[in-house]
């Protein structure tokens, strides 16, 4: 079982190492792909709002 944690923490290791360094590299990116994350979420709110304004009409 303790080889499965090592194997794990391995491999996590493997992974973050990378994507550690591709974020410090690509901060800029990262920060536009995060607005508009964002933005796709207040826009879902709004259609949400808006499907349950014609729901309470009808």
């Amino acid at each position: 079982m303790q080889y499965i944690g090592e194997v794990l923490l391995s491999l996590s290791v493997l992974i973050a190492v990378p994507l550690i360094n591709f974020l410090q590299s690509n901060v800029l990116l990262v920060k536009v792909v995060a607005h508009l994350l964002h933005e796709v979420g207040n826009l879902v709110d709004e259609w949400q709002a808006l499907k349950d304004k014609i729901k309470n009409r009808q």
